[in-house]
């Protein structure tokens, strides 16, 4: 079992956060699971692992990575306008945002 509840996605901007609503939770969200995101990974990410996600706007895909290698495409037909979404599901999580350049 993984010891990561972290999310990762994008997500339209619709959602109503202050009303405690996560993306993932809405039709407006798409978000890669490092608990139970398996059926886009061919693993689930571990302690120390780099997950990364790659949005190609030109043809509308979310990619995932994990150590810089290739999960798949997680999702296509995505619209024009999004927003990077990170929901640490357990306040003991640590999250490091970093560039890929």
């Amino acid at each position: 079992m993984p010891d990561c509840y972290i999310q990762l996605g994008v997500c339209r901007g619709t959602h109503d956060i202050l009303a405690g609503t996560p993306a993932y939770q809405t039709d407006s969200g798409w978000c890669f699971s490092c608990h139970n995101g398996a059926e886009y990974a061919k693993r689930l990410p571990r302690t120390g692992d780099r997950v990364g996600l790659r949005v190609d706007m030109d043809a509308r895909t979310l990619e995932v990575c994990i150590n810089g290698e290739s999960q798949g495409i997680m999702v296509s037909s995505l619209p024009s306008t999004l927003f990077f979404v990170v929901d640490a599901g357990d306040k003991a999580q640590a999250i490091r945002i970093v560039s890929s350049s």
